[in-house]
């Protein structure tokens, strides 16, 4: 399983550097969308279409969001939204 959660984080990682034109960026598991990585509103729906042509399926931050909020028993949880919790949702929701 770690291996699936590897190429995950890879293919999560390059879409972050192609929406944000940054291939010298670190993007760890632990990265935060906003905080660590800078991300924008806009650049959470570009990364999902990046991710849909990479792994063939629709990653709705929306859905994600909710995922880590019942998940984590806290309604701010998702504000602090990282690469983990993205493989967390894509694994607890196979397509």
């Amino acid at each position: 399983m770690a291996n699936k959660n590897e190429e995950l984080l890879s293919t999560i990682g390059t879409a972050i550097k192609e929406v944000l034109n940054n291939d010298e960026l670190e993007i760890k598991a632990e990265s935060r969308f906003v905080q660590d990585l800078g991300l924008e509103s806009i650049d959470f729906l570009d990364v999902s279409c990046e991710l849909e042509n990479a792994i063939g399926r629709e990653v709705d931050f929306k859905d994600v969001s909710e995922f880590v909020n019942k998940n984590a028993n806290n309604p701010n949880a998702a504000k602090e939204l990282s690469v983990a919790n993205v493989i967390a949702y894509l694994e607890a929701n196979p397509a």
